[in-house]
């Protein structure tokens, strides 16, 4: 999956990641298409994904770092901190 968010990455022209310090000063150049985040469910393979894109980019010469670049998804945190939350008390079902 890495292979080819990278190779869509590289078609595009979206390789590196922008911090978001620069983030204006690049709008202002209209240089402003580059990857700031990944937002992906909590599933490890997507970790494992955001990995795999820091390698490719680092071996392209591009800056990207997945820890940084990694953005959770907030509802599916909610959602597993909430079935946690009552799974004690009997009231939610959890597969």
């Amino acid at each position: 999956m890495a292979h080819a968010v990278y190779d869509t990455m590289k078609t595009y022209g979206l390789r590196g990641r922008v911090s978001h310090s620069t983030i204006y000063s690049l709008y202002n150049t209209n240089q402003y298409f580059q990857v700031i985040g990944l937002n992906c469910d909590n599933a490890p393979n997507n970790d494992t994904m955001a990995d795999e894109l820091e390698v490719l980019h680092e071996a392209d010469g591009f800056e990207f770092d997945a820890t940084e670049a990694r953005i959770r998804c907030m509802p599916h945190t909610v959602h597993l901190s909430a079935l946690e939350v009552f799974h004690p008390y009997k009231l939610v079902f959890v597969y």
